[in-house]
């Protein structure tokens, strides 16, 4: 019943963006967020993409696209300090800081979202990004969990191929401007359910949503036979158990923790700095931990990709035991505004992004919330989804529809 609810909340939010389908009711096509905080991030990412596009004749080596799991590379939902990503950037600038880069996640974001995006400014206009990474589509099959109420085999079935459809969208749209970039698509990752309040379902693997996301991958994986620059590679072989979600790997059921971060890593720098580096040699061991020479020949390496599978390009990657601990999960405390330069204290905003009411007590006047944390109560007005933790500078909360209105049922709102 939560899972059911919160899936509702989300709905309400993202249902707005995108035109009605059938399997579920998933958005297709490509379609902005109704809200002025992920419209702002948006111009945020474009102008960093710009930025780096125009300032040298080198352009941009590795764009990654995708949803919060992308953005919390920054350590950031929609810009602003998330609670889940201390420690989380470091581990980027290990594994991937020797390139230009730039990180083009945005919290809550479906494919249609993404899309949207893509097609209006993240995308270089003057230089060939040489290698993208892409991981989207765990929001579309929340989004179609709370439409469809129930699952069945016609139901994620059916999800599956339209969001892979809509996937391979977004891959034309890159190859259309940028035929010769490399785009490495990440499986979904397990992910548990009721990660919201810490309830059992946090941890529990097989869940309802692993057929979906079986069947998704799945589809996924197909794309590469569409693309000769199309890699599939899956990362989530040590995010499960025999007893359920590995939550070293998976710090709140959803969103990986730093050591989870340290296995992605470790499973993407090989392929990456292989394309960067147009098949020579990669990085010498210790500019990338992670990495070893073995790895340009193919052989497969704890926590690495791989050799593809005969007649294809995909790699499944293995993992050693988890290093070093996660960061503490929490469970759906709300996150108050921090206090900006300009807003006070605030409440409400935290949790899942329903609008809160607040009142600033510093001279910057009223503020609201930032994208909350990911797991608190629904505030006033209710209906949008959670950010993905963190505490903002007195900037309004990722609120849905209604935001003044009474406050819903109690219910939380899931965010990816």
């Amino acid at each position: 019943m939560r899972l059911f609810l919160a899936s509702v909340l989300l709905v309400l939010h993202y249902g707005r963006s995108g035109n009605a389908a059938s399997n579920c009711g998933l958005p297709t096509g490509s379609s902005p967020v109704d809200n002025s905080m992920w419209s702002s991030w948006h111009q945020t990412l474009k102008s960093q993409i710009e930025s780096q596009d125009a300032k040298d004749a080198a352009g941009i080596d590795l764009l990654f696209y995708g949803d919060s799991l992308t953005e919390l590379w920054r350590g950031t939902a929609w810009g602003f300090h998330s609670r889940l990503g201390p420690g989380i950037p470091a581990v980027f600038s290990r594994y991937f800081g020797q390139y230009d880069s730039v990180i083009a996640g945005a919290g809550g974001d479906t494919t249609a979202n993404l899309w949207w995006r893509i097609k209006n400014g993240e995308l270089p206009k003057n230089h060939m990004p040489k290698v993208v990474v892409m991981m989207v589509g765990a929001n579309d099959l929340t989004a179609a969990y709370a439409q469809c109420g129930t699952w069945d085999q016609n139901d994620y079935y059916g999800a599956a191929a339209t969001i892979a459809q809509q996937v391979q969208g977004i891959i034309g749209t890159i190859h259309e401007t940028w035929p010769g970039t490399e785009i490495i698509l990440l499986g979904i990752l397990p992910r548990g359910t009721d990660y919201w309040d810490g309830g059992s379902g946090r941890t529990s693997w097989p869940n309802v949503l692993t057929g979906p996301i079986e069947s998704l991958n799945r589809e996924l994986k197909a794309l590469e036979g569409s693309d000769a620059n199309v890699t599939y590679v899956y990362c989530g072989s040590g995010f499960t158990t025999s007893s359920g979600i590995n939550m070293q790997y998976i710090q709140d059921g959803q969103h990986p923790s730093v050591a989870g971060y340290e296995a992605l890593g470790r499973c993407l720098s090989p392929l990456v700095a292989a394309y960067i580096n147009n098949g020579s040699a990669a990085p010498a061991p210790g500019s990338a931990p992670g990495l070893d020479p073995a790895s340009a020949a193919g052989a497969a390496q704890p926590g690495m990709p791989g050799p593809a599978a005969a007649g294809g390009r995909s790699a499944v990657a293995s993992f050693s035991s988890a290093t070093g601990p996660g960061n503490a999960g929490g469970a759906g405390d709300p996150s108050s505004g921090g206090s900006g330069s300009s807003g006070g204290s605030s409440s409400g905003g935290g949790g899942s992004g329903g609008g809160g009411s607040s009142a600033g007590s510093s001279s910057g006047g009223s503020s609201r919330g930032g994208p909350g944390s990911n797991s608190g109560p629904v505030g006033p007005g209710g209906g949008g989804p959670g950010g993905p933790g963190g505490t903002g500078p007195g900037l309004p909360g990722p609120g849905g529809p209604g935001q003044t209105g009474p406050g819903g049922p109690g219910g939380t709102a899931s965010e990816g």
